[in-house]
Formats: C-alpha cells, sequence, structure tokens
C-alpha cells in the first residue's frame, strides 16, 4: 500500500513539474505580468520587496498548483474505483478496448483545437491579445460587427486556427470580460487535457509509468518551446505534438511485428510533417533520424521481403531531412531566420541568405516543400490500403491548391491547412485501425469532426474577410488592428482588422489578383500576399473614414507601421543622418504630413513591380501626393527580406519625430524611440518629444542603447514588448509595460541613460530544448524491444 501510495505521489510530482514547468510560460503573459508590473510600479515597491514579489510570483504558483490537486484527484479516484474506472482508462489487453477510443479522443481533439495559438507564451501572441482586447471593446460599443472579432481570432495573428476553439474562445470572453484571460484559461485547459491524453495511452500500451511520465514531461515542454523554431509550420508542429504519443506506440509495433500496414501509416505521418516549413524540423531532426536508421537496419538485417522498398522510402525521407537539415544549418547558428543580424554582415552571409531565399521561393524550393515530401507521405499510403486512396488524392489537391493558388506561400492558411491536416488523418487512422476496427470507427469519426471544423474554419475566414472587404458603409475597406487608440481616444470608423488581412485580398480582384500570384512564380519568383499592401496604406492614410487626418499623433499614427515597402529611383535614396547603411525614401505628403521610409541598403536590389491593379489603389487616397517619379509598383517582394526592414517614419507638423517599426517586433531596429511627454500617461499623450540616440547595438534579441532625452516621461520603445525580456536602465531594473500596441514602455528621467533589452529566459529555453531532447531520446529506448525469435 506504500509503496503504491509513493508511486502515485511520484506520478503526481512529475506531473506538477510539467504543468509547473508550462505554467511558468504561460504566466509570462503580458495580461497577467503586465498588470502586476503596472501594479508594481505604481506601488513605488522595490524589487526586494517580498509582498511585491509574491504578488507576481502567484500566476505561476496557481496554475501548478490547481493542476497538480486535479492531478492528486484524478489518482485518488483512479485508488478507489480501481477496478472500474482504472479499468476502463488502463487496461488494453484486447484490440478495439475501451482505453484507445477515450484516449484517441482526447489527444485527437485537443490536438486539433491547440495548434499552436500564434505563441502564447511570447510577446508575438501578447501584443495582439492587447489589440484584440480593443478590438472586443469596439464590438461591445456596437462600431464593428460581430464578425469582426471572429475575423480577429483567425490566422494569422489570431489565437487559434480551430473554429472550436474560437467559438469557445468567444463564449469565455463573454463570459468573463476579459479576452487575455480566456485566451489563457483555453490554452491551458487543451494542454492539461492533451498532456493527460498523452499519459493515459503509454501508460495503457506499455504497462510502465516512467515512460509515460517522461513522455508527457518531455511533451509539455516542446509544446513550449517547439514554437520558438517552428514560425510560420504552427500547424505542422501542432500536429506532429499530436502524433507523438502514436508515434512512439507505432515505431514500437512496428520493430516488434513489421508490416506493410505500419510502414504505411509511419512513412505517411513522416511525409507529411515537414511540409510546411523546414524551419520547425530543428528540434526534431535528431529523433526522425534516430527512427529512420533504426527501422532502416531492422528491416534490412531482418531479411523482410519489403526490406528493399523500405530501404528507398527509409532513404528519401532522410535524403529529405538532410536537405532541410542543411537549409537550416545558418538559422540554427543564428537562432532566429527573419533577423540573421550577424550573419549579414559576414562575407559569407549574403550568400547563404539567398541560398535560403532561392530554396523557399524558387519553382525548385517549392516544389521540395509542396510536391516532393507530400509525394513520400503518398507513397507511404499508397503501400498501404487501397481505401486510403481517396484521401490521398484529396490530400493531393489541397496541396496543389496551395502550390499553385498562393504561388508556395505556405501560410495561407484556408487551403493549406486541410492539405496538411489531411495526411495526418490518414496516419493516425491507420493507427486506430491497428487497434480494432471498433477503434478505427471511432477515430474516424473523431477525425472527420476535426476537418469539419477546420473547413468551418477556412469558411468562416474566407467569408468575415471578404465581407470586410466588401464593406460599403465605410469610406476604407479594413484598418489595421494597429490604430487602435487608447480609452477615451478616436479610432477609424471602418472594419479593424489584422494588417495581413492582404492575404485574402485578391478575391477583391480575382481576375487580376491571381496572376499576379501565379505568374511570377512561373517566371521563377514569387510575390508574397502582403503585396496587397497597398490597400491597407490607403486605410491607413483614411485615418477617420473621410481621408481626413484630425490629429496625427504617436497613437493615431501607429496604423502605418505596415512594413510597407516602396522604393523610387535610385537617385532618390539618401543616407540617414547617422551614416549607417541605411535609405530612407520620401513617399509622398498629405496635409500636416511628411512620408518617408527608411529601409537597409543591403536589399535595394529585392524589388518587383506588382500590376497596376494594386497600385491603381494609390491613386485613391484622399489628400496624397506621391513624390514625383515615385513607382509605386515597385514592392519588395520577399518576405526573408521583409523582416529586416527598417521603419517607417513619420515627421509630425511640429517637426518632432517618432518612428514605428515592423511589427515584428525582433526585426524593428530601435536606434530612434519615441519619449513621451512626462505630463501625462503614456497611451494618451499629446506630445512626442525626439530623442538623440549616441549609440546602439542589436544582437539577435539583446539590445543596448545609449540615449539623451531632454526631459523625463516614459520611453516608449517600438521593439514589440516581450515579456521575457529584461530592460535595464543603467544597470538596474526597472518595470517595463506594453502600452495598447504593444511597445515598451519604460520611465525614464532627463539626461543621458544607458539601456539594456536581455531576453531573461533564452538560458532557460535552451536548457529545457537540450532536456527535452534528451528525454525523447530516452523514451525511444523505452520501446526498443529486447531481440526475440519474433524479432530476430
Amino acid at each position: 500500500m506504500i509503496r503504491r501510495i509513493g508511486h502515485k505521489i511520484a506520478i503526481a510530482g512529475c506531473l506538477l513539474l510539467a504543468m509547473d514547468f508550462l505554467y511558468l510560460h504561460m504566466a509570462a503573459i503580458p495580461s497577467v505580468k503586465g498588470e502586476l508590473s503596472r501594479r508594481f510600479a505604481a506601488s513605488g515597491a522595490r524589487m526586494l520587496d517580498w509582498t511585491a514579489m509574491a504578488r507576481i510570483l502567484a500566476p505561476s504558483l496557481i496554475g501548478p498548483v490547481t493542476a497538480g490537486f486535479a492531478v492528486l484527484v484524478i489518482l485518488a479516484v483512479f485508488e478507489w474505483r480501481r477496478r472500474s474506472l482504472s479499468g476502463f482508462l488502463f487496461e488494453a489487453d484486447r484490440p478495439g478496448s475501451r482505453p484507445i477510443l477515450f484516449v484517441s479522443a482526447l489527444a485527437a481533439v485537443t490536438g486539433a483545437i491547440y495548434l499552436a495559438p500564434g505563441d502564447m507564451t511570447l510577446g508575438d501572441t501578447g501584443t495582439h491579445l492587447y489589440r484584440a482586447q480593443y478590438f472586443l471593446q469596439e464590438i461591445q460599443q456596437g462600431r464593428l460587427p460581430i464578425w469582426a472579432f471572429q475575423w480577429y481570432m483567425g490566422y494569422p495573428f489570431g489565437l487559434f486556427y480551430s473554429q472550436a476553439a474560437n467559438v469557445l474562445l468567444a463564449a469565455l470572453t463573454w463570459a468573463f470580460g476579459n479576452l487575455m484571460f480566456s485566451g489563457k484559461m483555453l490554452a491551458f485547459i487543451c494542454h492539461f487535457a492533451g498532456g493527460i491524453g498523452i499519459f493515459l495511452f503509454l501508460r495503457a500500451w506499455t504497462g510502465k509509468s516512467l515512460p509515460a511520465v517522461l513522455a508527457l514531461f518531455a511533451t509539455c515542454i516542446l509544446r513550449q518551446n517547439i514554437k520558438i523554431v517552428m514560425l510560420d509550420g504552427r500547424i505542422t508542429g501542432a500536429l506532429f505534438l499530436a502524433i507523438v504519443p502514436y508515434a512512439f506506440f507505432f515505431a514500437y509495433r512496428l520493430m516488434e511485428r513489421p508490416n506493410r500496414r505500419d510502414l504505411a501509416a509511419l512513412a505517411c505521418a513522416l511525409g507529411c510533417l515537414p511540409h510546411a516549413h523546414y524551419g520547425m524540423l530543428a528540434p526534431f531532426l535528431p529523433i526522425w533520424v534516430l527512427y529512420l536508421s533504426v527501422l532502416l537496419y531492422h528491416f534490412a538485417s531482418s531479411g523482410n521481403l519489403h526490406a528493399a522498398s523500405v530501404r528507398r522510402l527509409a532513404g528519401a525521407h532522410f535524403l529529405g531531412l538532410c536537405l532541410s537539415l542543411s537549409l537550416m544549418l545558418p538559422i540554427l547558428i543564428e537562432g532566429d531566420w527573419v533577423n540573421m543580424p550577424r550573419l549579414v554582415t559576414t562575407p559569407v552571409g549574403p550568400p547563404i541568405r539567398d541560398w535560403l531565399n532561392f530554396v523557399r521561393w524558387s519553382p525548385l524550393g517549392q516544389m521540395y516543400q509542396g510536391m516532393i515530401l507530400p509525394a513520400l507521405a503518398l507513397l507511404g499510403v499508397f503501400l498501404g490500403r487501397k481505401t486510403d486512396r481517396l484521401l490521398a488524392v484529396v490530400f493531393l489537391g489541397g496541396a496543389c491548391l496551395n502550390y499553385w493558388f498562393w504561388g508556395g506561400e505556405n501560410r495561407a492558411l484556408s487551403f493549406f491547412a486541410i492539405g496538411l491536416i489531411i495526411p495526418a488523418c490518414i496516419a493516425i487512422h491507420r493507427i486506430l485501425l491497428l487497434t480494432g476496427p471498433a477503434a478505427g470507427r471511432a477515430g474516424l469519426f473523431i477525425l472527420l469532426l476535426i476537418l469539419i471544423d477546420q473547413g468551418a474554419f477556412a469558411l468562416m475566414n474566407t467569408y468575415t474577410t471578404d465581407a470586410n472587404l466588401r464593406s460599403r458603409d465605410y469610406e476604407t475597406m479594413a484598418v489595421l488592428s494597429d490604430t487602435l487608440p487608447p480609452a477615451g481616444g478616436r479610432v477609424a470608423e471602418g472594419p479593424l482588422i489584422n494588417e495581413q488581412m492582404s492575404f485574402s485580398a485578391w478575391r477583391y480582384y480575382p481576375l487580376s489578383s491571381i496572376p499576379t500570384v501565379v505568374g511570377p512564380f512561373i517566371q521563377g519568383s514569387t510575390i508574397s500576399f502582403r503585396y496587397t499592401n497597398a490597400i491597407l496604406m490607403k486605410t491607413a492614410l483614411s485615418i477617420n473614414g473621410t481621408g481626413a487626418v484630425d490629429r496625427p499623433s504617436a497613437e493615431g499614427l501607429a496604423l502605418l507601421n505596415v512594413g510597407l515597402i516602396l522604393a523610387g529611383d535610385r537617385k532618390g535614396y539618401t543616407k540617414v543622418p547617422a551614416g549607417e547603411n541605411l535609405y530612407t525614401e520620401r513617399i509622398g505628403e498629405m496635409p500636416g504630413l511628411r512620408l518617408r521610409y527608411t529601409y537597409p541598403a543591403l536589399f535595394a536590389k529585392h524589388f518587383a513591380a506588382i500590376p497596376d491593379s494594386v497600385s491603381r489603389l494609390w491613386k485613391g487616397v484622399p489628400g496624397l501626393t506621391l513624390r514625383p517619379g515615385l513607382d509605386p509598383r515597385r514592392y519588395e517582394r520577399n518576405e526573408f527580406v521583409l523582416g529586416l526592414i527598417d521603419a517607417m517614419r513619420i515627421d509630425l507638423p511640429n517637426a518632432s519625430a517618432a518612428s514605428f517599426y515592423h511589427p515584428y517586433g525582433e526585426s524593428g531596429n530601435p536606434r530612434d524611440a519615441a519619449l513621451y511627454d512626462s505630463g501625462g500617461d503614456p497611451a494618451g499623450s499629446e506630445s512626442v518629444h525626439p530623442l538623440e540616440c549616441l549609440h546602439h547595438d542589436w544582437t539577435g534579441q539583446k539590445v543596448n542603447l545609449v540615449i539623451r532625452t531632454p526631459d523625463k516621461g516614459f520611453l516608449r520603445l517600438a521593439y514589440a514588448y516581450y515579456p521575457h525580456l529584461l530592460c535595464r536602465v543603467d544597470g538596474l531594473r526597472v518595470p517595463a509595460r506594453p502600452d495598447a500596441f504593444g511597445a515598451m514602455v519604460i520611465p525614464i528621467s532627463e539626461g543621458e541613460h544607458r539601456i539594456e533589452l536581455v531576453p531573461s529566459l533564452s538560458l532557460i529555453r535552451k536548457i529545457s530544448n537540450a532536456v527535452s531532447l534528451a528525454v525523447l531520446i530516452l523514451l525511444f529506448f523505452f520501446f526498443i524491444p529486447r531481440r526475440t525469435k519474433q524479432t530476430a
């Protein structure tokens, strides 16, 4: 009895540790940390104040304690009703038993709902949560239609890729009145349920608790850290996480008793996973190589009749993974494929950058991502049952839609999600069929629900986007969500939707825009879906819906940070005063405004013309006078370069300056910053003072600034607020806070100051990634059966 109790306590402790690690990440969401930071700053307490520290640490303790209590209750119930409930969940002595149905439903549904929500633990989603909060307020005040909220919850900077999750999130938001809290709660529920499902599955099929606990622990860590390197392959990563428990069991069964059906499902799973983006391969490459190596060795030495085909299939996968790894090397070195600030300054930087661009954007690179890997998945399918061929054809159709309609732009969700989910569904269905017809039918029903959910999301996403675009109630077609001013400020009277609504804007000009995507792709290059930013610029300049600019303030003009890329004749380029390798381009003028754009000169050559169907939009911008000789059709086509764009500079009428950076916080160069007037709150101040930047350097996410301020006030760094960044002013840590637009706001006095922004969790992430990898490799060996006559 004591041993059993101790065993249960050990399991609960491991689960509590995993949940604690999870919630320590979740607690960093600005909704919690930002509010506590504001209270902390308002209280005037010092960092050694234990009362203030307890208030800050409280959210990190609530989640693990609650999760641990829930786990203990569950284990107590298992112990109390050992024969009935425990038997229902744990005993799996016959094919098609109920545990598989229960765990499959739990893992599949939570895996489908928890599709990497932007990144709940980093500032990317955190800043948009703040904007979404204002967005929700506008809906509640009747200034926006209800479908606008639905759209904002969608791609690409929404919270979930699942229509079911959107409905749940909307319900929780209306119930609790707080979007950030509701999103965090929903993500935590999905995390917890998915982790329990993985634990129960492995515990049921192995009869051992230690491998199940290790899998749960490793999965919880990976669910937080995979998103750091996964980038826009979020759907793929989430599907992989949903397949993880099946993959372990699948590899175990495959090595124990080889057969074509097992091999087909594993090939399908491995083949479809890297489809979204080679960026998400990094943490799983060793695992996949290990899988393939063991499989290859086993089948090659077992004398199996299919050994030759297995070698060919595994070899094709291995070559594909090696190619992906070769593409990932410079990314792994730099840690961030978008910035690569050090790499681009080295002699080998430009060739590597060009090679990456070629692989991602060229027909060959797109063929590798969009056709070769799916073909490997289909090969695995065709090695299996004939009834899977219909699903294979559907998947191929989805891949072709993604490949042709979007020119290989693999973040176009409406077609791509379904095309990617289908092979994963095939793999899971094949695995479930191994356990019996009942489990296969139940699993197929679950996967069908997932497909319906994803299809509903895609259709709703399309409908709401078009509804916003075709709205005739306002002068503007769309206004960036970044335009939302603080409470009490003036807001644009138009549909407020996310900046990247432009990915669906081709539906507004279908005849002219489809050739825009397909044509350049055939010619050997791809224009990103952001080519419709001209629409957004037109909207951005129509601040109040009539074209008049009431008050060109920092808040009112923050909408211009769309990363718009314009260039004129090379003769029009001018070096910025700091003498850096940047060019400034004057776009044009409006009453009371002069618009300029600054970008790195290194990428000046990457420009391409876009059709007149887009450039014509500029002619209808009220009050805008383009600079003579400016060609609005010249547009930055390469999104890789787009991430390195420096700033949109706006000259206010009083000759003071404020800078607004690219929406991706880590890509903004914080050389320029805005200092709010000390007389009011940063979010609502009227005046902005220019700063003098004496020195700055930017390495990865570490930023060093030396500035001179004319007055005390609040320093607003348009470097997106990342809760894991520590801010130090003159060596002392200060409580930074995000404003409504996600910028970092720091209280500062007049004079010269040295500012440091340092990632506070980078070491933890590196350690957790290493631990995750080690635990998964160790876990793999738990599933390698001892060599017997059956496996010999």
